[in-house]
């Protein structure tokens, strides 16, 4: 069965749901739009002086009257109807610099505060001899509670191989006896505190499925193990969604996975390890 054609899609969101800005950034910010689609206005005014002294050239004969000789009152004509025909084309240039909507919104958001982080969650299944499903995750000692194994994803741009040694590092398993699968679809993202910086946090995380081979599966066959002073747990997702501080702080990603149950527990993929959990 092709993981890659497994999963139906779910977010496609360029932007994250929820933006912060600091209250006087995003003032300005919009005075900038204001006046923007104020100058874009700006050919109309010009343009209502432009037609009629346009006409007036085109039709008029001019005479002499209030002292002036008919040369000057030409003359005056054709001066005012050249600077309104100055003052249209600087009118219609600010009105072709007009910004698009989504060029606003690309920089509005450019300016906001708010942290992304695109993560990749390493997601590894097992099965206990009563045939329980359980997942392998850690106790963070900074977020203070369980999360899944896990590594930063550069703009989803990470090369596979350096995935793998991600996931090798925290386990200490050989990275070719490890392969990994894209959770195509199973995308998810939330917004929430980050508890390493203190800072309300954007995460885009991608899944991938873990599979490591039998060279390695003895060493993690414990319900829990210890790789270098790190603690590893097999908990079921109920099991997780029942500690407090987990469910608190990282109910987003369990949710997921729980709503998702059927995909990312499929019997039709193998189990991470080959033996059930000891």
């Amino acid at each position: 069965m092709s993981l890659a054609n497994s999963y139906p899609s779910t977010s496609q969101r360029k932007y994250p749901r929820i933006v912060t800005f600091p209250f006087d950034t995003l003032r300005y910010e919009l005075r900038l739009v204001l006046d923007n689609a104020t100058k874009a206005q700006k050919w109309q005014v010009p343009l209502s002086f432009f037609i009629p002294l346009l006409f007036t050239c085109l039709v008029s004969n001019f005479e002499a009257k209030y002292g002036l000789q008919a040369a000057h009152w030409e003359m005056f004509t054709y001066v005012l109807t050249g600077l309104s025909a100055i003052w249209l084309a600087v009118g219609i240039w600010h009105s072709n610099k007009k910004r698009d909507f989504d060029t606003i919104v690309e920089d509005l958001y450019s300016k906001s505060i708010s942290k992304d982080e695109h993560r990749v969650l390493f997601f590894m299944k097992a099965i206990t001899n009563n045939a329980t499903e359980k997942m392998l995750v850690y106790k963070d000692p900074i977020w203070d509670c369980y999360l899944l194994p896990h590594g930063r994803n550069f703009q989803r741009k990470t090369e596979e191989a350096d995935l793998k040694q991600i996931l090798s590092q925290c386990l200490q398993v050989n990275a070719s006896h490890i392969s990994l699968n894209p959770m195509v679809g199973l995308r998810t993202d939330s917004y929430k505190l980050n508890y390493h910086d203190n800072k309300q946090t954007y995460y885009v995380f991608d899944f991938y499925y873990a599979l490591l081979s039998n060279e390695s599966c003895e060493r993690v066959q414990q319900n829990t193990f210890y790789v270098n002073g790190t603690r590893y747990y097999w908990k079921t997702v109920d099991e997780l969604l029942n500690d407090k501080k987990t469910y608190s702080r990282n109910k987003d990603v369990l949710l997921h996975i729980k709503d998702h149950y059927p995909l990312f527990f499929d019997s039709s993929i193998s189990n991470s390890i080959n033996t059930p959990l000891k």
